[in-house]
């Protein structure tokens, strides 16, 4: 099987190196550039992309990828839940043969999506459309927030000040219709019925 990574994150290296180490059926090629990322696609019979299409030559990548095969296997990583497919999950896995992996990557999540690839199983899909599927993925929402903690059997998230990351949370939550209760840089979560 032949991967391309497309990505700066040194993390890439590491999964590049367990990719290699676990089996000689894969054959990986590492990109950090625009330029290489094209290179790489168009002179090797690429089985599945992983890309981190936050960063700009990543976007640009992925979109000469699927303007070349739109229904080339690709896993999109990302450190925050903030990138998806604009216009939803729905959207992405018929239009496109996508699955989606957060940073940092759980290799037997990696592992798993590469043994068996189907989109519709990807983990992520419609958890960003429901609010239980939200509250379900919380850890991971509030992981890049330094200044909050989640306690995940009560369902609260507090803040230990009233900043940025408090209102853009706050935002996400109305966004995704998330019932919550606010008590000063305290928010309960109340997960739907």
């Amino acid at each position: 099987m032949k991967i391309l990574l497309v990505d700066i994150d040194d993390q890439i290296e590491v999964i590049l190196n367990v990719l290699t180490s676990i089996s000689d059926k894969h054959e990986a090629f590492y990109c950090r550039n625009l330029d290489c990322g094209i290179k790489e696609y168009t002179e090797n019979d690429i089985d599945i992309v992983i890309i981190d299409p936050t960063q700009i030559f990543g976007r640009k990548t992925l979109d000469y990828i699927l303007k070349k095969n739109p229904k080339q296997k690709v896993i999109t990583i990302s450190d925050h839940l903030g990138h998806t497919e604009p216009k939803g999950c729905d959207y992405c896995q018929k239009n496109y043969n996508k699955v989606r992996l957060l940073k940092p990557i759980d290799t037997h999540e990696l592992l798993g999506y590469l043994k068996e690839f189907h989109s519709e199983k990807c983990s992520f899909k419609n958890k960003f459309n429901s609010p239980d599927g939200l509250i379900s993925i919380m850890d991971k929402i509030t992981k890049d927030m330094p200044l909050c903690s989640y306690d995940k059997l009560n369902n609260i998230v507090k803040f230990d000040c009233m900043n940025s990351d408090y209102y853009n949370f706050l935002f996400l939550l109305k966004e995704k219709k998330v019932k919550f209760v606010i008590d000063e840089n305290t928010v309960k979560l109340i997960e739907s019925i």
